[in-house]
């Protein structure tokens, strides 16, 4: 044991060394500055390319793991605790450890459930630009506006057109209540699915039960703990992508095959960031796969291409063409448009801290996942081992939306996928140590309820707010289903509301050059651009294409400014706020927002 701890020594050391050189290098990494759609954001300020976060990135995960293998492969190859071949990246048909019981699973969701129960129902303020966004793109759903033809999507079409309609037609009620509810349950949907993927991954470790039990006590239980207030419902394919990957790699089901291939198709749908988050990690599975079983390798292209073929069906050639123009529009000017300048790790830069604990979780877990690989003997089946391989790869191309919009909130989000597979590691470490203890599990033989019973009162007590919203449940649901929208926005933005209603009663559709996304909800009208979300218009191509449906439709009216306040529109788009002052006059203010009137 000491040996091992020696042999440690020298990669560690080598690892740490390589982030300092990573430190050091980070302000030198500089790609020229190119800016081809004259783009106006953080970037074109400071003459940022949008290169130069992601190498400096890519530097400061791989130089560090590299310095580690290499030394760590070196100083072990002849050791025999460890394997180097490419046979360890072969799906085995080992002896399967005795399966968890199914009622550990039900025992675990109850504290989910009641998560879900206790939890908060009150009527707060509608966010007018990301809550905005889905609302009037559902209305324009609705209303028969087309995705990518008649509607620029910012994120994806799930998540800007489908969800709010999807909340509507399941509660029936058409309101900013049903839109939040139905968030909140796709939030326990998907806390249920991570809790299932805990449990397979509890059936695939640790050889005697009790340990078994306790692995998938601890780990589901401190995850409710540190992120049961978290949302993860964006992450519903990615959870379910580890989740088939896994039982496909124990099973060898055709179902699984057709799951994946699905969920790689569907995700670019739900979100065009996690459609991605989930292709590059597949891109490395069906390599694995290609490896162990070539016939299997061809079902999963087969059923690849056979998804992308309905779905082509579905949205029709022309959409779908749209969709492809859109998509590549999208990763080529996201950045510029979006981008804030990632922090130097371990400086003084605002939210340097998080972004270094960030990146030294991905670098531990690729590490310990090759690791495991590596190593002959260990907690988990090699199955579950090349599952970690995947993990740690899409947590490393997760990270990259927050390289794109690097500010606190993005930053910690794109973190917490790591922080999950740093916990299974963790509580892995927990059980080992535990294991070692035969005196302990001697003298508590009943462990599993005791610890259960003290998580489950330390999770209420932490996160439950009052004993009144469990009683309260039905009451409250119904109430915030169907409350009135007014109930949701402030009392100006309300008289502003039925003013513009009045005002724009002849309009068929409504035009706005503000970031206040709403409007199209609750005016229940088309949008006159495209654009409806003007967070997306970014380039001089695309500010050409707003001013030539101006000049097409001739609205009368324009909604502008608002109570969302990021950077000045006309600053940010010149080009439209040249066309604008050139034919509209000032007409009418609102509080924070104005209106505009065509000049005749």
């Amino acid at each position: 044991m000491k040996k091992n701890k020696i042999e440690f020594f020298y990669p560690i050391l080598a690892s740490i060394a390589s982030i300092i050189v990573c430190v050091f290098l980070w302000d030198k990494i500089i790609a020229p500055y190119s800016n081809p759609y004259e783009i106006i954001g953080e970037y074109s300020k400071h003459g940022h390319s949008t290169h130069n976060d992601t190498m400096r990135y890519i530097l400061f995960i791989t130089l560090p793991i590299l310095s580690f293998f290499t030394i760590f492969i070196l100083r072990n190859k002849k050791n025999k605790d460890f394997n180097f071949n490419k046979s360890i990246f072969f799906f085995k048909k080992e002896k399967k450890y005795e399966n968890l019981e199914i009622k550990f699973l039900i025992i675990i969701l109850i504290p989910v459930v009641l998560l879900f129960l206790f939890d908060d129902w009150n009527m707060y303020s509608t966010q007018l630009f990301e809550e905005g966004m889905p609302l009037s793109g559902s209305m324009l759903s609705k209303l028969n506006q087309i995705p990518w033809i008649n509607v620029y999507i910012n994120t994806g079409l799930f998540y800007d057109m489908l969800n709010a309609r999807i909340s509507w037609n399941l509660t029936g009620h058409e309101t900013i209540g049903s839109y939040k509810f139905f968030l909140k349950f796709l939030n326990l949907l998907s806390k249920i699915l991570l809790i299932y993927f805990f449990y397979k991954i509890s059936s695939q470790t640790f050889e005697r039960k009790n340990l078994k039990e306790l692995f998938f006590l601890f780990l589901s239980l401190t995850f409710l703990f540190f992120f049961g207030k978290n949302d993860f419902w964006r992450e519903i394919p990615l959870i379910i992508f580890l989740i088939s990957i896994l039982n496909y790699t124990n099973n060898k089901n055709n179902f699984y095959i057709f799951l994946v291939s699905f969920i790689s198709v569907f995700s670019f749908f739900w979100s065009l960031d996690r459609g991605f988050f989930i292709l590059l990690p597949l891109i490395l599975f069906l390599l694995l796969v290609f490896i162990n079983n070539k016939k299997e390798f061809f079902k999963f292209i087969f059923s690849i291409i056979l998804f992308w073929l309905i779905a082509i069906l579905i949205m029709g050639p022309s959409t779908f063409i749209n969709f492809l123009i859109h998509a590549r529009e999208i990763f080529t000017q996201h950045e510029l448009i979006n981008g804030l300048i990632h922090p130097k790790p371990f400086s003084t830069d605002e939210h340097s801290a998080r972004a270094s604990k960030a990146f030294l979780l991905i670098i531990f877990n690729f590490i310990y996942s090759f690791y495991l690989i590596f190593k002959k003997k260990s907690n988990f089946l090699n199955n579950t081992k090349i599952l970690f391989i995947i993990f740690s790869f899409m947590n490393f191309f997760i990270y990259k939306s927050a390289l794109s919009r690097s500010d606190g909130g993005h930053i910690k989000y794109a973190t917490y996928f790591s922080l999950i597979l740093f916990l299974i590691f963790a509580t892995s470490f927990l059980i080992s140590y535990l294991r070692k203890k035969e005196n302990f599990f001697k003298k508590k033989k009943n462990l599993f309820p005791t610890v259960y019973l003290i998580f489950i009162f330390v999770i209420l007590i932490n996160q439950v707010k009052s004993i009144k919203n469990l009683v309260n449940f039905p009451v409250d649901i119904k109430n915030i289903i169907i409350a009135n929208d007014e109930k949701f926005i402030s009392k100006d933005h309300f008289i502003f509301i039925k003013d513009l209603d009045e005002l724009l009663n002849d309009s068929d559709c409504v035009q706005t050059f503000s970031y206040d996304n709403s409007i199209f909800y609750f005016l229940k009208k088309k949008s006159c651009s495209k654009f409806f979300n003007l967070w997306t218009v970014g380039s001089k191509k695309n500010q050409k294409l707003y001013i030539n449906e101006l000049i097409t439709n001739k609205p009368k009216f324009i909604i502008t400014e608002g109570p969302v306040k990021f950077q000045n529109l006309g600053e940010r788009y010149p080009y439209i706020q040249k066309f604008i002052s050139q034919e509209y006059n000032s007409y009418k203010v609102y509080d924070a927002w104005k209106i505009l009137k065509k000049i005749d």
